[in-house]
């Protein structure tokens, strides 16, 4: 047990060694531990951050604190969590630098970490990296949070970039980004195979809307943003999931839907690995790709959707698929995995069904493929086409009968004049 109000570096004027404090394979506990507090621009001895280690060791304390009252810019606390953990019964300040938008607190969870506190209050700006570990916070806002409640003068730069990486974990019930209009960033959660869940939405219905929200960034990379609502459950994104390349990973035997205007503006496939994956048509931005899972279900809530890219053995339900490309991986030369449609599904102009195949590996000419299957009355008046099967030039007869769809493959056939 540390003095319980301990400070790792305090406001000296002169001095030759950056402060660190260092816990190994040990167990921690104060009241405040303060991170880089109170240094004024006459501290210029301090080069570099005041660090705050833990590796296989326990934290415990009330109330955490970098950069209180700090004005000189040089001054950027670290805190590292290394297969560590810090509980706070009271409050996290990442960062409460005096008015100072050159103060940057860092923070890095690593090897399954974990940070647990009923609140995080962000003043000036913060770095969080997450990789392999686990934030489980309560309130989170963009404010002085000098005490227990995000209630408070609003520092108008007020922001923090949090990433999570390696399946991390992030656990909260609120945000609230800073509602200053000049703020240099948004407030920014960046995930990559890893998770997001709402505390209240682990055993209820969620709904991911903020107050302030237009401070709010959120962002899903290759890896994926892993949402899990449970059965019977619906969680409903309504602030825009942003990323060229990244996707959302559907888990969870519950509903997700993306009902906010542009809220699924991801450019990867979308992978529904259990449950109900329901897209709204204003929610889309770079239009539907979703690979279904045996026994999951695409719901189009009724809307109309052009361009969509569905593979998989899934279910497809509830709207209009307007030009749709349905991509179908031939197992040997005449089976696939089925997706299906449900009666209701609408189909508008042509729909492609692409069998994957090139030249190197084509399909059997003369086989029958059945693509996919559907219950009640298809559409009639469709187009039905076929791509990627390895033949240059191949024809196409297609079967629609007895709730299957099915494809026979064609040689090419006419004349070729070569001109010399």
């Amino acid at each position: 047990t540390i003095p319980d109000i301990t400070s790792v570096s305090i406001p000296c004027l002169t001095g030759t060694v950056v402060p660190s404090l260092m816990v190994r394979d040990a167990t921690l506990s104060a009241t405040w531990l303060l991170l880089g507090c109170g240094l004024a621009s006459t501290n210029t001895f301090i080069t570099s951050a005041p660090t705050f280690y833990a590796t296989n060791s326990a934290v415990t304390l009330n109330t955490f604190a970098a950069s209180y009252n700090s004005t000189y810019s040089s001054v950027k606390p670290h805190m590292t969590l290394d297969a560590s953990s810090m509980t706070l019964n009271f409050l996290f300040r990442a960062n409460n630098a005096a008015q100072n938008n050159g103060v940057e607190a860092e923070y890095s969870l690593v090897n399954g970490s974990t940070l647990t506190t009923p609140r995080i209050g962000l003043s000036q700006k913060a770095s969080f990296e997450c990789d392999a570990s686990t934030i489980d916070v309560t309130e989170l806002f963009c404010k002085t949070a000098s005490y227990a409640n995000p209630s408070g003068y609003v520092f108008p730069d007020s922001y923090a970039f949090f990433t999570f990486r390696n399946g991390s974990r992030f656990l909260s019930d609120y945000i609230e980004p800073s509602r200053g209009s000049t703020a240099t960033a948004p407030l920014t959660f960046e995930f990559d195979d890893s998770e997001w869940s709402p505390k209240p939405g682990q055993n209820a219905d969620y709904v991911f809307a903020f107050t302030n929200a237009f401070n709010l960034l959120l962002k899903a990379g290759a890896g994926g943003l892993i949402l899990a609502p449970g059965e019977g459950l619906t969680w409903s994104v309504v602030h825009p999931v942003t990323g060229a390349d990244g996707k959302i990973i559907k888990r969870g035997a519950g509903t997700l839907a993306f009902t906010g205007n542009g809220a699924l503006a991801v450019g990867g496939v979308n992978e529904v690995e259990s449950g109900v994956f329901a897209v709204a048509a204003t929610s889309t931005v770079y239009g539907v790709k979703a690979h279904l899972a045996a026994g999951t279900t695409l719901d189009l809530l009724e809307g109309t959707h052009s361009g969509a890219v569905v593979s998989g053995t899934g279910n497809i339900r509830n709207g209009t698929l307007v030009d749709a490309v349905l991509s179908v991986a031939v197992d040997g030369d005449t089976e696939a995995p089925l997706l299906s449609f449900d009666d209701g599904l609408a189909l508008a102009n042509t729909l492609t069904f692409d069998l994957g195949r090139t030249t190197d590996n084509p399909v059997e000419v003369g086989a029958r493929i059945v693509v996919c299957s559907y219950t009640g009355t298809p559409t009639a008046n469709i187009c039905y086409k076929i791509s990627g099967t390895g033949i240059s030039g191949s024809r196409t007869e297609f079967t629609v009968e007895g709730g299957t769809i099915s494809v026979v493959v064609k040689p090419p056939r006419g004349v070729r004049l070569t001109f010399k």
